[in-house]
């Protein structure tokens, strides 16, 4: 568990992981290199808590917005684990984002039509 690191520390540690992913635009701020930095409440409806989080804003080179939310519990408890898991569901999520615009999912979904799938 860490509690000898500020979010503030967190957030600049984090965004400068995400950084190779974030491409300069005008729709955020940049609080460190291109990525926008906010810290943030979620709320929790499992446990109807509100943990503290921070929200990296960014857009990626092929003009894609992402905002990933990192709760500082989770971090706290698993920092490798918490931001591994941040980049993979972005990874994901720009996945799937380009899978949509370059058509490839009307594609797959045609063929699986056809294949009675």
């Amino acid at each position: 568990m860490i509690t000898h690191v500020t979010p503030a520390e967190v957030a600049v540690h984090v965004a400068g992981l995400l950084q190779s992913m974030a491409a300069p635009t005008h729709r955020f701020r940049k609080d460190v290199g291109n990525i926008q930095i906010d810290m943030i409440k979620i709320h929790d409806v499992t446990t109807n808590n509100h943990p503290s989080a921070i929200q990296f804003s960014l857009e990626t080179p092929e003009r894609m917005g992402a905002e990933l939310r990192l709760r500082l519990d989770q971090f706290a408890k698993d920092p490798h684990g918490a931001v591994a898991d941040l980049i993979r569901n972005l990874n994901g999520i720009l996945h799937e984002a380009r899978r949509r615009r370059s058509g490839h999912n009307v594609v797959t979904s045609n063929i699986r039509q056809a294949m009675g799938i």
